[in-house]
């Protein structure tokens, strides 16, 4: 692993455990959303600057916005919407750190093929069930079925045919995938042995989705190639940053601050954010074989 990378991921942990270990969970959620309003509109920005916000992006993002804003106004569920919001984001985090592995980062060409996925699904699986668990088996659905005990099953049943794929696929494994295996091991180690139903799921999901905003900042500054470009983008980070907090700090979650940093308002953007980043080579990249 490139020492950089080393150093960014024991950073972003340690950052993002601190903040889950000292804030309660309502800060822990604040601090999410705070930071995730700032991280989204530095992805509208870039995506911008490169280009990518054509009438069809805008579009597109009219129609998924509408579309779910119809169905929760139809039919309000909060927990449903927290627990679709935070898996998806999962998803999402799994497959932008196979990027967030290479400096600098190569998001042209999607790495993605079945062998990673296999890897990178024990973590999915766990977390997501965890995370169901929590908000609906547990909490504001008792009739929904837990999930946790099955995920297992699921995870095991993904190491099976992950070990198949070394065997008679051929399949050469990396430093990348001990990095997805022992951390989705972690997780099942964890849920195994009942720590996982120790920790709120707001911490939970806190963690991860905290430890990702610091890994894409962090990650996205080494891989620029110099003062100059780094010192611009720290600029728009400061800005885009003191915008947000600076409207937070002036209405809180009143008037216009409720669209942004309203709990269920932010999974909804939470959701816009991640439709409008996944990758179809990345979902087209999950059956296809290695090399």
């Amino acid at each position: 692993m490139n020492s950089k990378v080393l150093a960014e991921k024991l950073f972003s942990f340690a950052l993002a455990g601190a903040l889950v270990l000292f804030l309660d969970w309502r800060s822990v959620i604040l601090a999410m959303i705070l930071l995730g309003q700032g991280h989204f509109a530095m992805a509208y920005l870039y995506q911008g600057l490169a280009g990518k916000v054509t009438r069809l992006y805008v579009l597109n993002y009219l129609f998924w916005a509408g579309l779910i804003l119809t169905v929760y106004w139809a039919h309000p569920f909060p927990s449903g919407l927290t627990a679709v919001a935070t898996i998806y984001f999962a998803v999402h985090m799994a497959l932008d750190e196979l990027y967030l592995t290479q400096i600098p980062l190569k998001l042209g060409e999607s790495p993605m093929h079945m062998g990673r996925w296999l890897e990178m699904l024990p973590l999915i699986v766990t977390y997501a069930a965890a995370v169901s668990d929590a908000v609906l088996a547990r909490g504001a659905w008792p009739q929904f079925p837990a999930l946790l005990g099955p995920s297992l099953i699921l995870s095991g049943l993904a190491y099976f045919a992950y070990f198949l794929l070394i065997w008679r696929g051929g399949y050469r494994p990396d430093w990348r995938s001990c990095y997805f295996l022992l951390a989705g091991a972690s997780l099942d180690v964890a849920a195994k042995l009942g720590w996982l139903y120790l920790i709120p799921a707001p911490k939970l999901s806190g963690f991860i989705i905290l430890f990702h905003y610091f890994c894409w900042y962090i990650h996205y500054y080494l891989s620029l190639p110099g003062f100059p470009a780094r010192s611009v983008y720290l600029l728009r980070v400061g800005l885009v940053h003191l915008l947000v907090f600076g409207l937070y700090l002036g209405v809180g979650q009143t008037g216009p601050g409720w669209f942004f940093f309203q709990e269920q308002n932010f999974y909804i953007w939470v959701l816009l954010h991640l439709i409008t980043s996944t990758r179809l080579d990345d979902l087209r990249g999950v059956m296809r074989w290695p090399g």
